[in-house]
């Protein structure tokens, strides 16, 4: 073998034995030094995978908790806007009550001052006729209405002796003294002549005669009174039936 080939083969076994005496002595602590930065890297990239976990856990549960809140307020706002709205009904109801009540008190009040206006009028209308009727029948007492009302005052005085009952004590108020006649005619009426005579100019014309058993008023005062009372009663009975109409 040549020397040249002797040193080619001795420069290779150096330098594959320098190779593996570097191996040996730094690509291996390299290697390693390696391998440890790779597996904290992949620790460090599990803890940073872990803690995206993590956040995003706690960032779905702030949503959650966000949309429950919202779901919350929104439901304590329409509570509100209902309970606002019942209160409104409420208040628009009670309103309108009032203002019924109020329409009705006025109503009654403005019929009540109408059938008082009309009580008065038929008052006033009664007492004007009562002034009319006196009048005319003073005009005609003088004439034939008195002896007329001495036969009225008779019958109703033989009405109230009925089946023979005594009338008891007797007073003739009249306007006037009484003629011979009128008082024999209420005598005979009475059924005895112990008459207690009384003028009364107040009577205007006739007689009234107070019995034990009731009165009997023939005078112009009465019946004009008797006819004030009727057209007031005629009066009051049409505003009864308007009372009723309205009721």
């Amino acid at each position: 073998m040549s020397p040249t080939w002797v040193t080619f083969g001795f420069e290779a076994a150096n330098f594959l034995l320098l190779m593996a005496l570097l191996a040996w002595l730094f690509f291996r602590p390299v290697r390693d030094a390696i391998e440890r930065r790779r597996a904290q890297i992949e620790g460090e990239q599990r803890a940073a995978s872990e803690s995206h976990a993590k956040a995003e856990q706690e960032r779905q549960a702030l949503v959650a908790a966000r949309s429950a809140f919202e779901a919350d307020q929104k439901a304590v706002r329409e509570r509100a806007r209902r309970e606002m709205e019942q209160e409104r009904q409420a208040l628009l109801e009670d309103a309108r009550a009032q203002v019924a009540r109020e329409h009705g008190r006025f109503e009654a009040e403005r019929r009540a001052a109408r059938v008082a206006d009309r009580h008065a009028h038929a008052r006033d209308a009664a007492l004007a006729a009562k002034v009319v009727v006196e009048r005319l029948l003073a005009h005609l007492d003088a004439g034939e209405l008195g002896p007329g009302l001495v036969a009225a005052a008779c019958r109703d005085l033989e009405r109230l002796r009925g089946g023979g009952r005594p009338l008891g004590s007797v007073v003739v108020e009249s306007a006037t003294p009484l003629d011979p006649a009128s008082e024999a005619r209420l005598a005979a009426a009475v059924g005895h002549e112990a008459l207690s005579l009384r003028v009364d100019p107040t009577l205007v014309g006739g007689l009234r005669v107070v019995t034990d058993r009731g009165l009997v008023d023939a005078s112009v005062s009465g019946i004009a009174a008797q006819a004030a009372l009727q057209l007031e009663d005629a009066l009051e009975g049409g505003l009864d039936a308007e009372r009723a109409d309205h009721g």
